[in-house]
């Protein structure tokens, strides 16, 4: 089951952002404000070990989404926020077998895809968001 941890630093001046999680498996809304943190344990199928997400943030007036395929069911997602405008995210993978793919993130679904053990920059809405899996 994937864990969300999120959080904002307190002096991020970040207030209600959103964290959005959707796939089709699972879904999340979250929503930070400086100095908040939560933990939650999402229940996917249990019948698949990989899925397909799509993150979304939105802060300041904008919105940004990561797209990430081959993702574990059981990874551990982290977001934080930054600032208003900078967000960073990670994608553990807990228990993925040795030889399974790496995940593939893209900024939006027909842009160019980073696989391996990727890192990513997206900008775009007045905002950047870096998500590494």
């Amino acid at each position: 089951m994937p864990e969300v941890f999120a959080s904002a630093y307190a002096k991020s001046q970040i207030q209600n952002a959103e964290f959005l999680i959707e796939s089709p498996l699972f879904g999340a809304r979250y929503a930070i404000s400086a100095g908040d943190q939560l933990v939650n344990t999402l229940t996917p199928n249990p019948y698949s070990t990989v899925t397909d997400i799509r993150l979304t943030i939105r802060s300041n007036g904008g919105s940004i989404n990561v797209f990430g395929r081959g993702i574990p069911t059981d990874s551990q997602i982290h977001l934080i926020g930054v600032n208003p405008i900078l967000f960073i995210g990670l994608i553990l993978h807990t228990a993925m077998p040795p030889l399974a793919p790496g995940c593939l993130l893209q900024c939006n679904p027909s842009a160019q895809a980073v696989g391996g053990t990727p890192c990513i920059v997206c900008k775009d809405d007045g905002l950047t968001f870096k998500l590494c899996c």
